[in-house]
């Protein structure tokens, strides 16, 4: 039952005679500031530093893989760029939206993870469209 169902029923009540002036008065207030009072959103825990740290940790080995440039790209190599970096968004967001502890390390995570999505799709695509299914950058 909402807060104004349960006035209305005050005022039904008030209006057969049930409850008295101050008894109406006192039960409205009581509802209204049970309303106000209430948590717009749940409190963040402390937490632990694994969730983050370990957000931070693949979104930094996605941009190893980034910085790899002895090979060149191919389709497998894209996926498990995004796969990397898609583990780290996850962990970040996570661990952002629950916990208080490691916030830095979540955002950084979220970050590099985004950067890493971003380069492994375009590389994906470019993959694609090449002849051999894969971009070299010594050609």
């Amino acid at each position: 039952m909402d807060k104004y169902q349960q006035l209305e029923k005050l005022a039904e009540l008030k209006s057969k005679g049930a409850l008295s002036e101050e008894e109406f008065s006192a039960q409205k207030e009581k509802i209204l500031a049970a309303d106000i009072s209430a948590p717009s959103e749940p409190e963040k825990k402390a937490g632990t530093y694994w969730p983050p740290g370990f957000s931070l940790g693949f979104g930094l080995f996605c941009c190893l893989m980034l910085s790899d440039t002895s090979t060149g790209w191919d389709k497998d190599g894209a996926l498990s760029l995004i796969m990397f970096s898609l583990v780290a968004l996850v962990l970040g967001i996570v661990s952002e939206s629950i916990q208080t502890k490691g916030r830095g390390m979540a955002i950084a995570g979220i970050i590099l993870g985004t950067i890493g999505s971003l380069f492994g799709l375009a590389f994906l695509i470019l993959c694609s469209l090449s002849e051999d299914g894969s971009i070299s950058w010594l050609s």
